[in-house]
């Protein structure tokens, strides 16, 4: 009697289990541990975003987003961690899924972290009417409310250049530049994050001080960190663009690189060819 008891309790306990906590059972047994959570009420079904680990080779994260309904979890998006590190955006900190929108809808956000190359990206998606959507790819970027109104926008900083961007000059000098930024500000506008840069002048002249700080006493002909100068020039150049003075950017560079008297034909020759290479990269006008 006993036996048939505890026979029928074990039965009604799967019988109980929901269809996503039969599908993280199904995980573990592929050694994959469940680190978060997150689940939101859509409708009759469920949202569900978890962040698992497996212990494969070395611990590697992965964000998945599932559908459920009474019958079953359906996968909607997964993003494995192979090559990269995965973690949820600082917006699910309160362990919710936020309509930041106020649509209805709700943003579900990771960070992807490829430690090889030094590049991070900032993953949104927007699940609304039964669908997920992936809305964008944002390098460098995260949520921040820079009006302080209560709704976040996406900060995100890129290397339009490129990783790799470098000067040489002859055989004598050769130097990367790969700390030269873009840094964009996006807001939602009712269908996607679109730019929105020159609503927040304020936010960039913070950020064109704390780089004009960086260069200011560095002379360019002694330092040891010239590839930091370069891009710390340039980074200055683009925060002056997202905000409408892309003129005055050019100029501050053209400050920073001032061909003097006394100087080399090696140093003037230099100058020239990364003027003339910059100028055609950023399209600035011969006038200017």
């Amino acid at each position: 009697m006993m036996a048939l008891a505890l026979l029928l309790l074990s039965a009604a306990a799967v019988q109980a289990a929901s269809p996503l906590d039969s599908e993280l059972t199904r995980l573990e047994g592929k050694k994959m541990r469940l680190v978060r959570k997150l689940t939101a009420p859509a409708g009759e079904e469920t949202l569900a975003v978890v962040l698992l680990k497996t212990a494969s080779g070395r611990p590697r994260a992965a964000v998945r987003v599932y559908r459920v309904t009474a019958q079953r979890a359906k996968l909607l998006h997964l993003e494995p961690g192979f090559g990269k590190e995965v973690r949820l955006s600082d917006i699910h900190k309160d362990g919710k899924l936020p309509d930041l929108n106020g649509d209805g809808s709700r943003i579900i956000a990771y960070t992807t972290e490829r430690r090889n190359i030094g590049q991070t990206t900032l993953v949104v998606l927007r699940y609304a009417k039964g669908k997920l959507e992936r809305l964008a790819d944002f390098p460098g970027g995260r949520f921040q409310d820079l009006d302080r109104d209560g709704r976040l926008e996406i900060v995100s900083r890129s290397r339009p250049l490129g990783k790799f961007f470098n000067v040489s000059c002859e055989e004598t000098f050769h130097s990367l530049a790969q700390n030269a930024y873009r840094t964009q500000v996006l807001a939602w506008d009712g269908e996607k994050y679109a730019s929105a840069s020159r609503r927040h002048p304020r936010f960039f002249r913070k950020e064109i001080a704390r780089t004009q700080a960086r260069l200011d006493g560095v002379d360019i002909r002694t330092t040891e960190r010239y590839g930091d100068y370069l891009g710390d020039s340039l980074t200055l150049f683009f925060l002056h663009d997202a905000i409408g003075e892309k003129r005055a950017g050019w100029d501050k560079f053209k400050k920073l690189f001032r061909v003097r008297k006394t100087d080399l034909p090696l140093v003037r020759r230099c100058y020239q060819k990364l003027r003339g290479e910059l100028r055609e990269k950023l399209e600035i006008p011969q006038s200017w």
